[in-house]
């Protein structure tokens, strides 16, 4: 399976029908835009990657992300509005994103990015949310 398919398969068709229901719009159209939208974020991240110095330029701009939205991503992933969340996420975070980087920092970003997405995707009430009921696909 290719890059492609298996970001594809991530979005699940009870996820798209979510995605679908909370902008208003129709699955279909979701879809279509899911399937034109990741060849194309991925087409533009190898075209920006293979060229001389690419990789330094995804990196600086990665790089330059508000400190304030990755404090919101890690409430979010620990679970908001939890106790513990706001504590387990900056640290689950915190340990994801080192441990990544230390073994490539540019592939860290993508990967760190792939993993944001699969969370939220995933674990939509967060980690401790999912800790006090089972996410849907194991109800």
């Amino acid at each position: 399976m290719d890059l492609v398919a298996s970001a594809i398969k991530l979005l699940t068709p009870e996820l798209t029908t979510r995605i679908a229901s909370t902008l208003g719009i129709d699955r279909a159209a979701v879809e279509k835009a899911v399937d034109a939208g990741i060849p194309g974020l991925l087409a533009a991240f190898i075209g920006l990657v293979g060229k001389p110095g690419g990789m330094e330029r995804l990196s600086d701009a990665v790089s330059q992300v508000q400190p304030g939205v990755f404090t919101n991503l890690a409430n979010m992933i620990g679970g908001a509005g939890t106790p513990a969340g706001p504590v387990v996420g900056p640290l689950l975070l915190t340990v994801v994103r080192d441990a990544l980087r230390s073994v490539s920092p540019v592939a860290a970003e993508i990967a760190f990015g792939a993993f944001l997405i699969a969370a939220i995707a995933f674990l939509p009430a967060g980690l401790m949310g999912a800790l006090r009921q089972p996410p849907p696909w194991r109800r």
